[in-house]
């Protein structure tokens, strides 16, 4: 367990990650003696890192076991179907998507489960990502972008990631009749009290996801 005085340790989603980097920074800044750790990991990781106390607090997208872990929903999310511009105005269905194909990414399957399951597109609702082409998988977040913006596939990531992709211009996100949002809880480990400074940390991850 790597915990000393003033290194707050910290796991979530790359998307999320990158959108709090700049405001934990800030954090830094104001107090020169504390060192965040911040770490981008799916929600099984994030769970197991808590539980065994390797990291101090976590965000994942559901409510774990109440008898192992403390959580508390501090927002959301909203996720996109992010094409290339080309796509735009045209009528999205699922050999469309097919025939785009998706460009894979760490958190893909689980964010299009989510998102078709809950769209309210009848023509997008009962596709099977398992009959989706692979186009290309892409492991940094940074890059995701980039293959959808030359035309090459399709994927769907939460708003900030489109937000913080410097060739918006490019991409084309799907109008939606319901928006489609990711529920995210603070996770510590149960019986657990972790010191005041964190309370620090909290008040910087709500003002920024509480802005979504």
């Amino acid at each position: 367990m790597m915990i000393l005085f003033r290194i707050l340790q910290t796991r979530m989603s790359g998307a999320l990650a990158l959108r709090l980097f700049d405001p934990l920074l800030e954090k830094q800044q104001q107090h020169k003696a504390l060192s965040i750790h911040l770490e981008a990991a799916p929600n099984q990781s994030i769970l197991d890192g808590v539980a065994k106390g390797r990291i101090d607090m976590g965000i994942v997208t559901y409510s774990p076991n109440k008898g192992e872990f403390q959580s508390e929903q501090i927002g959301r999310e909203t996720l996109c179907l992010i094409l290339p511009q080309s796509y735009k105005g045209k009528t999205l269905t699922s050999e469309r998507l097919k025939s785009c194909g998706v460009i894979g990414h760490p958190d893909a399957k689980h964010y299009m489960a989510l998102f078709f399951e809950q769209c309210a597109e009848p023509l997008l609702k009962e596709l099977k990502i398992s009959d989706l082409p692979l186009s290309g998988y892409v492991n940094q977040l940074s890059q995701i972008l980039l293959p959808v913006s030359k035309g090459l596939g399709f994927t769907v990531l939460p708003r900030s990631a489109v937000e913080s992709f410097s060739l918006r211009e490019t991409l084309y996100v799907a109008e939606l009749k319901r928006p489609v949002y990711e529920d995210l809880f603070l996770v510590t480990k149960h019986s657990r009290t972790l010191p005041l400074r964190y309370q620090t940390i909290k008040q910087v991850l709500l003002s920024v996801i509480g802005a979504c």
